[in-house]
């Protein structure tokens, strides 16, 4: 029998949350609200469909692999140089290459939980320990990162907005974190969810770039909330130059296919669908909270596009509830939570079919 290598005998792989088609198959509905994967509901950059229908006619060529237009966009918008930026076929592709290339048999990768799952999956696939804090208060405690560092810690990844709470870190604590790091730590900020953050607690994670030059910083955002581009997967890095330059050694050739290079180049100049969006978000987040207030449910104020809940009810039961009246959210019962669920912020009308939903729900099984 043909074996592995070892590392992902005990992989669980990520599971994303159930397909629109799938859904439609099994329950035989003909409209399904999807508020599952935290995707754009406001749909997709006008600037960036055009792109994308622009560049049909040059499918047939290779896309530039260095992704230079791309890169200086990103570097012009975010305040650094073009050879500190990394572009990565979603920002999950970064953090493997970050781990292919930097962790070794034996090193430990430190991080809290519940959080994204796939940092996980990516320890163990490199051989490294991922080795995990509780949350404080459902948000990452760098106080109790710190504790648990020892000499075989190779990296701290920090999920900020955490997913799936949409809790944030304050300035004050990274800066302090930062300080007090070793500079033979690999420091990987995933900032997903990073345009969402309101700006009074927004984490100005480029200037700890700047200010500590000799730390390892790594800072991880991507097109596919924000920009509506899930589909194209594209992501990107900033970190210092010679980071930078390892992950240029081990990544593929060719990693961001073309489409996703202009439709994500064309994006950074849509603001007006940027605003349109967080208006959208930031409406939708405050009617969801007064909904749940209404309904004496806990929730929890979210930095993000979607509203961590909880019921006095099992939440797969909840969920497939939910997947009866033809809307997809998500059960965090893989983030360790049974009583607890994720909505992405929709449109409006999504919003209000949601918590209608929610309330016969709630009213069916009293």
């Amino acid at each position: 029998m043909l074996k592995t290598n070892g590392s992902i005998d005990k992989l669980v792989p990520y599971k994303p949350g159930k397909t629109i088609d799938e859904i439609k198959r099994i329950y035989g509905h003909k409209k399904i609200i999807k508020l599952a994967s935290n995707e754009n509901s406001f749909g997709t950059s006008p600037k960036a469909a055009d792109a994308i229908r622009n560049f049909i006619e040059k499918a047939n060529l290779y896309a530039d692999g260095s992704c230079i237009e791309l890169r200086s966009k990103i570097a012009e918008k975010t305040g650094v140089h073009y050879d500190n930026i990394t572009v990565g076929n979603g920002s999950n592709e970064l953090i493997e290459l970050l781990f292919r290339a930097y962790i070794q048999k034996g090193d430990n990768i430190v991080s809290c939980s519940p959080t994204f799952s796939f940092y996980k999956i990516c320890s163990q696939t490199t051989f490294g320990e991922f080795v995990e804090v509780p949350l404080e208060n459902y948000a990452f405690s760098l106080n109790n990162i710190l504790k648990i560092i020892n000499k075989n810690t190779k990296a701290v990844i920090i999920c900020n907005p955490n997913n799936p709470t949409g809790t944030v870190i304050k300035n004050t604590e990274f800066q302090n974190f930062i300080e007090k790091m070793d500079r033979n730590i690999l420091v990987v900020i995933d900032e997903a969810y990073f345009e969402f953050m309101s700006e009074k607690n927004k984490l100005n994670s480029v200037e700890l770039i700047k200010k500590f030059p000799e730390k390892n910083i790594v800072i991880l955002r991507t097109f596919s909330k924000i920009y509506g581009l899930s589909a194209l997967r594209v992501g990107y890095g900033i970190s210092n130059r010679k980071i930078a330059d390892v992950l240029n050694k081990v990544r593929q050739p060719f990693n961001v296919n073309g489409f996703a290079q202009v439709a994500a180049s064309a994006a950074l100049d849509d603001s007006e669908f940027l605003n349109k969006t967080l208006q959208g978000i930031k409406e939708g987040k405050e009617y969801l909270y007064n909904e749940f207030e209404k309904l004496g449910i806990f929730y929890l104020q979210s930095e993000a596009n979607f509203v961590f809940f909880k019921l006095n009810y099992d939440n797969d039961f909840i969920f497939e509830e939910f997947l009866k009246k033809g809307i997809i959210i998500r059960s965090l019962k893989s983030f360790g939570y049974n009583d607890a669920l994720r909505v992405t912020v929709g449109t409006m009308k999504e919003n209000e079919q949601f918590v209608k939903s929610l309330q016969e729900i709630l009213s069916e099984n009293k």
